[in-house]
């Protein structure tokens, strides 16, 4: 079991939350709940990863741990997102397409919208597709075609797939074709 520490920060520390689950459970909290909204890791070791997330203006500190099985997945997908956020190229192409997601939300043609629409929308669509990547190193998908068929589909559909993966030691793209998500 992984033990989940949250700590909630908006002007005042909120009392720790502590939780534990299963390892599925807290991929998936990780890549669709702190990665998916915008979090940075900011750190990973074997058997530790710490996530920082901000949204609605409150700084949230999630902390997971357990022995280094049950992390492997959790440390590859935090590894992912690092990763993407430190290279020039994926900033750089996450960036232009965070703007061109902002574009269909109303902005203008520089990604430019309300201040308060731009602050907590832009997080949340770069993280969805940096969840999508940190998923996809999570769960070993390394075959071209493969991230091809794969990536069209929502981080929410990915999870569920992930999910599904987990429990019948089936591969992502398996269970996306079995279920009918890819051709």
């Amino acid at each position: 079991m992984i033990l989940v520490e949250y700590r909630r920060f908006n002007g005042a520390e909120a009392p720790v939350m502590v939780h534990t689950r299963t390892s599925a459970d807290a991929l998936t909290s990780l890549v669709k709940y702190e990665i998916g909204f915008g979090g940075r890791i900011i750190e990973v070791t074997a058997t530790r990863v710490v996530v920082s997330t901000t949204v609605l203006g409150c700084k949230d500190v999630v902390i997971f741990s357990g022995d280094v099985e049950e992390m492997r997945r959790l440390v590859l997908a935090a590894q992912a997102a690092t990763y993407v956020f430190s290279e020039k190229e994926s900033v750089r192409a996450l960036a232009e397409g965070t703007i061109d997601a902002m574009k269909q939300c109303g902005a203008d043609e520089h990604g430019r919208m309300r201040p308060f629409l731009s602050a907590h929308l832009a997080p949340l669509i770069a993280g969805g597709a940096v969840g999508k990547i940190a998923l996809f190193a999570a769960m070993e998908v390394e075959d071209d075609s493969a991230l091809r068929r794969l990536s069209p589909l929502s981080l929410d559909q990915l999870v569920e797939l992930a999910e599904v993966a987990a429990s019948t030691g089936a591969t992502l793209m398996e269970c996306a074709t079995v279920l009918g998500c890819v051709a």
